[in-house]
């Protein structure tokens, strides 16, 4: 009995030793899901860039440039709200990421947050990284300010 119970833990461990080796070379990377959901954006392909991107957060919540990309995306899709909440969890994680202050700038500006955006277009133009001219353009015409 002792050595039937021996060589069956000892197929138990095989197998799952097995298991874990096989599931490791299928498991998706934060960065992988992250360059997948950059490829899918690329293609216009928003829901599917946001599904990766959303993948690429559940396994590593600490990358700041997904969710600053995934805002783009909620961005592109008009789901300001949504791309304010990524920018700000990215300046969170990275406090002086003009990108992300750029973008976030961008979703205040379609959500007609004008003194936000300002203050956001501020911040970037503080961190040394230029805002396009055109948006700036925009910004003072639709705030009725100049800066």
């Amino acid at each position: 009995m002792e050595h039937y119970n021996f060589r069956v833990m000892t197929i138990v461990l095989i197998g799952v030793l097995f298991f874990l080796s096989v599931s490791s070379v299928y498991a998706e990377t934060a960065e992988e899901y992250y360059n997948s959901g950059n490829a899918y954006y690329k293609q216009g392909k928003y829901d599917q860039a946001i599904v990766e991107y959303t993948k690429a957060i559940e396994i590593n919540p600490n990358l700041a440039e997904v969710y600053n990309n995934r805002a783009g995306v909620y961005i592109h899709k008009g789901n300001y709200e949504q791309a304010i909440l990524d920018c700000t969890k990215a300046i969170e994680l990275k406090p002086n990421y003009a990108y992300a202050y750029n973008n976030r700038a961008t979703a205040y500006y379609d959500n007609t947050e004008y003194a936000d955006a300002w203050v956001d277009v501020h911040k970037v133009e503080e961190l040394g990284q230029a805002v396009d001219p055109e948006f700036l353009s925009e910004l003072k015409k639709a705030s009725g300010r100049e800066a």
